[in-house]
Formats: structure tokens, sequence, C-alpha cells
């Protein structure tokens, strides 16, 4: 017959492996954000470069952009253009940011962005006083 602290870590032990998997099987069954990449029109006067957080050429025949958005930004009305002013979003973030507005039918609070894979909490927390819902 085993002692009564071996059978209490036995049980300790099966008790941990139960919590384990239940936690296990919670994180595998919640949804996961799926925001399918595609492009999107772009209405400016001058071409996006792909790459994020890299401008567009100079080139003196092209006219500087006419976006000049008034902070903080309504991120259910904000174009890609007035998103992609912001310090840390990108052409991908911004479209993205769409994406999901799109999705959603509409934020119900700038949090709602951490949603979005890719935008973690540092991200966030640099964007964050720049827009509103």
């Amino acid at each position: 017959m085993k002692s009564n602290k071996s059978h209490t870590w036995y049980m300790l032990g099966t008790a941990l492996l139960l919590i384990g998997g239940a936690f296990i099987l919670t994180a595998l069954s919640q949804p996961e954000l799926y925001v399918e990449e595609k492009e999107l029109p772009v209405s400016s006067a001058y071409s996006i470069s792909v790459k994020e957080n890299e401008s567009a050429p100079e080139d003196d025949n092209v006219p500087a952009p006419a976006v000049t958005p008034e902070y903080p930004l309504n991120i259910n009305t904000a174009t890609l253009e007035e998103l992609m002013t912001i310090e840390g979003i990108g052409e991908k973030k911004a479209s993205a940011i769409i994406e999901y507005r799109n999705y959603l039918g509409g934020y119900t609070s700038v949090e709602q962005l951490m949603e979005i894979e890719g935008f973690g909490e540092e991200t966030y927390k640099s964007i964050a006083g720049y827009l509103t819902v």
C-alpha cells in the first residue's frame, strides 16, 4: 500500500495534468483572427511603397500627399492615407485596421486594435493617443 505522502504527490500531479490539459483545450478552442491580405486601391497622388515604413521615392513631378489629418483620428472613418500618417502604421497595418473595421462593422473601442494579428501591446501603446472611436 502506498504511503499518504506518495499518494498526495500522485493526486497533485494528476490534478496539475488535468488543469494543464484544460488550459490547452481552452487555448486551442479560441477563434483565430484571419485577416485576408488583399490590395486596396490607393487614392493618393503618389504610389505607396509595398514595404512598411518605407517612404515613396522622391520625385519632383509627383505632388505631395494632401493628407493632413487632425488628431485623434476616428478609426471608424479614417482613410488608409490618414492612418498611415501615424508613426508606426504603414500600409500593411493601415489596411489591416480598415479590413478589421469592415469585418466588425465598426470599432467600439480603440483597444480592439490589439485583436488584429501583428498589433501587440507596444504598438498599441505607441499609436493609441492618435486614435479614437
